[in-house]
C-alpha cells in the first residue's frame, strides 16, 4: 500500500502534504498488521497453559487503539502533549503485547528456552508499564530510569537468549 502511495507521488510529480499523510498512514496500517500478528496468532492457536486467552485479546484491543490514535494523530494534528503521550503508551504497549505474545506462542520442547520466554515476556511488561508511567508523569529521576535499564537489559537479554536456546536444542537434536 505505501509503494501505491509513492507510485502515486511520483506519477502526479509532487509531493505534497496530503500525500505525506496517505504514505504516513499507510506505513502505520502495514505497522499495525505486523504488531497485531502477534495476539491474532496466539488467539487462533489457543495455548491456554501458558498464557490466558485474555492476552491475545487485550493485545489486538490495544494494537486497534494504537492504530486509531496514531491515524487520528497524522489526520487531524492535534497539538496536545497528553494526545501524543497517550498514542506513545498505547504503541508501547501494543508492541509489549506483541512480543508477549510471541513468546507465549513459542512451544519450544526445549524446557530451557520456554524459561527464558517467560522470563523475557514479564521482562516485556514490567519495562513496557515502567516507560508508560514514565512518559505519563514525565518522570525523570536518574534512579527511576535506571531500574528501567536493567529491566529493559535483562528483556534483551533473555530474548536473545530464547532464540539462541532454540536454535542450540534444534541443532543438537538433528546430531
Amino acid at each position: 500500500m505505501a509503494l501505491l502511495v509513492v507510485v502515486a507521488i511520483g506519477v502526479l510529480g509532487e509531493y505534497t502534504k496530503t500525500s505525506g499523510r496517505f504514505l504516513l498512514s499507510a506505513l502505520l496500517l502495514a505497522g499495525y498488521c505486523l504488531i497485531s500478528l502477534g495476539p491474532a496468532v496466539l488467539a487462533k492457536r489457543n495455548v491456554p497453559r501458558k498464557a490466558p486467552p485474555i492476552v491475545s485479546k487485550i493485545g489486538l484491543m490495544i494494537a486497534a487503539l494504537a492504530i486509531v490514535l496514531l491515524l487520528a494523530g497524522v489526520w487531524a494534528t492535534p497539538n496536545s502533549d497528553g494526545f501524543w503521550k497517550a498514542a506513545a503508551i498505547t504503541t508501547l504497549l501494543a508492541m509489549a503485547f506483541f512480543f508477549v505474545s510471541w513468546t507465549n506462542w513459542l512451544d519450544s520442547p526445549i524446557r530451557l528456552a520456554r524459561r527464558a520466554a517467560g522470563v523475557s515476556a514479564t521482562a516485556t511488561m514490567v519495562g513496557a508499564t515502567m516507560a508508560g508511567a514514565g512518559i505519563a508523569f514525565e518522570l525523570k529521576t536518574p534512579p527511576y530510569w535506571w531500574a528501567f535499564t536493567l529491566v529493559a537489559l535483562l528483556w534483551v537479554l533473555s530474548g536473545l537468549f530464547v532464540l539462541t536456546a532454540v536454535f542450540w536444542g534444534r541443532r543438537n537434536s538433528n546430531i
